[in-house]
């Protein structure tokens, strides 16, 4: 688990009920997606750890904001199949796809 996630968590699922539970899920896509790019250049250890609390305190609000907005948007009787769709399927088999596409496609050592 990424350092922050357990404090964020809580935190969003509140912020989600006033503001939305879309703008919380926006917010925390971008949040991490600007604050994961920056540890690819960091020279530093103690640099690296303060960029991965910050990832931490974004990617902390992903899933529990995802997981309401679809029990929200879903019929009960569909939640179990959206669920496991959306978190094993999507998150488990597609995420290293697209990373070893990156990969082959820059280069990397």
């Amino acid at each position: 688990m990424i350092e922050g996630q357990d404090q964020t968590a809580p935190f969003l699922g509140n912020r989600s009920d006033t503001l939305g539970y879309r703008w919380i899920l926006l917010i925390c896509l971008l949040g991490a997606t600007v604050t994961t790019l920056p540890q690819a250049f960091t020279q530093s250890y103690w640099v690296f750890t303060a960029e991965r609390f910050a990832v931490g305190l974004f990617i902390g609000g992903i899933l529990p904001t995802a997981n309401a907005l679809v029990g929200r948007l879903v019929p009960r009787a569909e939640r179990g199949t959206v669920y496991g769709i959306t978190a094993m399927f999507l998150g488990n088999s597609m995420g290293p796809v697209t990373g070893g596409a990156v990969a082959a496609a820059l280069g990397l050592r």
